[in-house]
């Protein structure tokens, strides 16, 4: 099995072919990345392609291999052409979700906001691209669905008569969390 080469770097890993061909590729893949990070903006990371047909979805990717290829074989032209290709096909999937009637994520984006004991704000929102939508224009602890459903299963594991509890009396809240181990509190009645 052959070594994988490692890729140029100008500190640790020199060229032999030389800043030209690197400074070309970056050129050529910054417009790219121009019009990827707007359509991330619009539609959330990584969520445009769960917006469209998978024919469209199976043609980007196709092309993000392409080009990624060409990326590893140091092909400027080929680079350039490539990242004309997947410009296009953002702009294909943009209009393909848009035709769809689909909504940017800003527009559906819904937004829980709780303040701790302590005063900390924590916003919760549905899913991942959304927790990356709002990280980037909002900012703050931010927690999205499936996150919280592990940190929940962590702690039911941690302390299982919360569970146990929650099981029997499924309208029962949860006020307050506590780090001891007895169950010595006077019944407030």
């Amino acid at each position: 099995m052959a070594a994988r080469k490692m890729k140029a770097d100008r500190i640790t890993n020199p060229d032999p072919i030389g800043d030209a061909t690197y400074e070309a590729i970056y050129a050529a893949i910054r417009p790219l990345d121009r019009v990827a990070h707007e359509m991330e903006t619009k539609w959330g990371v990584e969520r445009l392609l769960s917006l469209i047909s998978p024919e469209t979805a199976a043609k980007f990717g196709s092309a993000k291999a392409k080009l990624d290829w060409a990326i590893d074989a140091a092909d400027p032209d080929m680079v350039a052409k490539r990242a004309s290709t997947m410009i296009r096909g953002w702009q294909a999937m943009d209009a393909e979700a848009t035709a769809a009637g689909k909504k940017p994520i800003a527009e559906e984006l819904e937004v829980w906001v709780g303040e701790d004991d302590d005063g900390n704000l924590f916003s919760v929102v549905r899913t991942a691209p959304e927790a990356t939508h709002l990280a980037r224009t909002v900012g703050g602890k931010i927690y999205y669905l499936e996150e919280i459903i592990r940190l929940l299963n962590f702690f039911e594991k941690k302390t299982p008569v919360v569970a146990e509890i929650k099981k029997h009396f499924p309208d029962a809240s949860l006020v307050g969390v506590s780090e001891r181990n007895e169950l010595n509190d006077d019944i407030p009645f």
